[in-house]
């Protein structure tokens, strides 16, 4: 019985750190699109401008045109790594959360990743570049994977604890005194 009050106990409060989520979400959103905005500063090129709305990023070209828009919008990334972290059994809370950070930190990263990779495709479209590029590829397996990176990350962060543990090593109730044998004597 104890084990079916863990369980409800573990899903209210993961429903409820979810609910909580969503709803704080929207007041992060535009703190994480400034600080996403003050990383790409350095990736613009020449005439190109980004601005920041509350909820997106747009780069706009030398003509105005808005070439790129990113919408952050949605928690899906976040949410789904946050709920994945919740579910993981076996493991202990400031390991949890320790790896959520960690896999927060690197969805920051791709989010960069991408929206440096959409400055660089829309350049190559808008001026006929190369419409076959390998960053044009990786930009495709970026934006298909928004959601199986989560995942991927979570697995990589947490398969040990989806393993058997290791028995421990059989420990004897008493040790024997060892009596060594008499010699003969000659």
């Amino acid at each position: 019985m104890n084990t079916v009050r863990t369980l409800l106990l573990s899903i209210t409060v993961g429903t409820l750190i979810l609910i909580g989520w969503g709803i704080l979400w929207p007041y992060f959103v535009s703190s994480y699109v400034k600080f996403l905005l003050l990383l790409l500063q350095p990736f613009a090129t020449d005439g190109t401008t980004l601005q920041v709305t509350p909820s997106e990023i747009i780069v706009y070209d030398h003509k105005g045109t808005a070439i790129v828009r990113k919408n952050l919008s949605s928690l899906n990334e976040f949410g789904l790594l946050l709920a994945l972290f919740l579910a993981t059994p076996a493991m202990l809370l400031s390991q949890r959360i320790r790896r959520l950070l960690l896999a927060l930190g690197i969805q920051v990263l791709l989010h960069l990743v991408e929206i440096v990779l959409l400055i660089w495709i829309a350049y190559e479209f808008y001026f006929g570049i190369n419409k076959q590029s390998f960053a044009y590829w990786l930009l495709n397996l970026l934006m298909a994977g928004n959601l199986i990176f989560p995942i991927l990350l979570w697995t990589l962060l947490t398969f040990r604890s989806w393993l058997p543990k290791p028995a421990a090593p059989a420990v004897p109730s008493s040790p024997q005194p060892q009596r060594h044998p008499k010699e003969a004597r000659p």
